[in-house]
């Protein structure tokens, strides 16, 4: 799973806890999707993560998910989004992305 950054600070999510009970944070960073050969934002899911960067997600910075990962269907206008939780983010480095 591959997100971007966009400079904002994580905010905790009042009342939104893990299937295991541990508060979550809005991440601040949209999930980065393949579709036609071309990497997109995908604006029908969000981010959360359990153990946020303290200096939070710098924007245009590509982070990968590390650790657990829970995904929650819901509706949104009639249509499906997604509600994706992590542990953590981890700056993806250039090095690694050449790798893959």
């Amino acid at each position: 799973m591959l997100t971007i950054g966009l400079g904002e600070t994580p905010r905790l999510r009042e009342g939104k806890l893990t299937p295991d009970g541990r508060p979550t944070y809005a991440s601040g960073t949209i999930l980065m999707t393949l579709r036609g050969g071309e990497v997109k934002a995908d604006k029908t899911a969000s981010v959360h993560v359990v153990e946020p960067a303290e200096a939070g997600y710098e924007l245009g910075q590509k982070y990968a998910a590390q650790g657990r990962v829970w995904v929650m269907p819901y509706e949104n206008n009639s249509r499906v989004a997604l509600s994706i939780t992590v542990e953590r983010l981890v700056a993806v480095s250039a090095h690694r992305e050449s790798q893959s």
